[in-house]
């Protein structure tokens, strides 16, 4: 598959095959054209890179949002918790948000 990388990082910028000469604008970059090289790689490779360069990406937050209980789970552990008088669902909820708040901790924040 051809794709454009950019040289100087090495990041995979767009699949595209042709890019009109001076510069690519992609995801509100300005790339100059000399900085940028067009090859062909595998498909699977491409696939590969570009989860690396994803999740390399991914701000903490990205993080966090993907790996935090679902909407659901609160309200059920709520339910049971209000009507159920079961409080230990609210408190396996909490601690799995700890769990990923330790795993995934703020920027600048030890």
């Amino acid at each position: 598959m051809r794709v454009l990388k950019q040289i100087s990082t090495g990041k995979i910028i767009s699949w595209m095959t042709n890019a009109a000469s001076g510069t690519l604008t992609s995801n509100e970059l300005t790339i100059p054209a000399n900085d940028l090289v067009e090859s062909d790689i595998p498909t699977p490779q491409l696939r590969s890179e570009w989860k690396i360069q994803k999740e390399a990406d991914d701000t903490y937050a990205d993080k966090r949002r993907i790996e935090y209980p679902s909407i659901n789970d609160l309200i059920v552990a709520l339910w049971e918790n209000v009507v159920e008088e079961r409080a230990v669902s609210v408190i396996e909820l909490e601690a799995k948000r700890q769990d990923v708040k330790t795993k995934y901790p703020k920027a600048g924040v030890k």
